[in-house]
Order: C-alpha cells, then sequence, then structure tokens
C-alpha cells in the first residue's frame, strides 16, 4: 500500500465530500432542506465523521480494484457505486423515519452525485499508479 498516495487520496475525497455536501444543502437546495436542517445540525460532526469514512473507504478500496485504464474513469465508477450504497441505505432510513419520498430520492440523486466526485478525485490523486498502491 502506497500510505502516502492513501491519505492525500482520502483527504482529497474528504474535501470534495465537505464541498459537494454544503454547495448541494447550502446553496442549491436550502427551501428543500430548511425543516430537516433545524435537526441535522445537532448531527453535523457525525456528519462529517461519515464522510470521513466514506473517503476513507474509497481511497482504500480504489486501488484494490483498479485493472488500468483511464483513472478518473475508474474513480467514477467505484464512486458511483459507493454514491448508490450510501444512498440506498440513507434512502432507507429516511423513509423508516418518515421523511417524504422526494427528500429520498433527492438525497438518493446528491448520494450518487457527490460519490462520482469523489471518485474521480480519488481516481486523479491516485493517477496510473493506482495499480502500484495496492
Amino acid at each position: 500500500m502506497n500510505w502516502t498516495r492513501f491519505i492525500l487520496a482520502a483527504i482529497g475525497g474528504y474535501i470534495v465530500l465537505v464541498a459537494v455536501g454544503a454547495l448541494w444543502h447550502l446553496v442549491i437546495f436550502p427551501a428543500a432542506y430548511a425543516d430537516v436542517m433545524k435537526t441535522m445540525q445537532a448531527a453535523l460532526v457525525g456528519i462529517f465523521v461519515q464522510d470521513a469514512l466514506r473517503a476513507l473507504v474509497l481511497a482504500y478500496v480504489y486501488p484494490i480494484g483498479y485493472h488500468g485504464g483511464s483513472a478518473w474513469m475508474e474513480g467514477l465508477k467505484f464512486g458511483v457505486l459507493m454514491g448508490l450504497l450510501a444512498g440506498f441505505t440513507a434512502g432507507i432510513y429516511l423513509g423508516i423515519v418518515g421523511q417524504p419520498m422526494n427528500m429520498v430520492w433527492i438525497e438518493l440523486v446528491f448520494l450518487v452525485i457527490q460519490g462520482a466526485l469523489n471518485g474521480i478525485a480519488v481516481g486523479w490523486i491516485y493517477g496510473a499508479h493506482a495499480a502500484q498502491a495496492k
């Protein structure tokens, strides 16, 4: 494992996750999240920890599954899969706690987009060295 690349990819991925999260929730869809934000403010630390864990997992898994080709495209694939995993689990939770279905779909789309951009960042940071980082 190339620890330097791993750490840089995890940090880069984390920055992307937080930036996209802030942009989505505070700039693009503030009205949709107005009611949810009241309860989410208490959970901000948990959200930042969750983003850190997602960034670490993708940075760890990416070089294991990378078999060559365009690093950013491979990152996009891994990121979309991670976004779907996070989105479906979040969607189930939001449905259980009674969030309207439109919020479930908005959050699923958000997590897939966020995951895709995280994957692109991780792939870009690893670059052609991903195969050697295993």
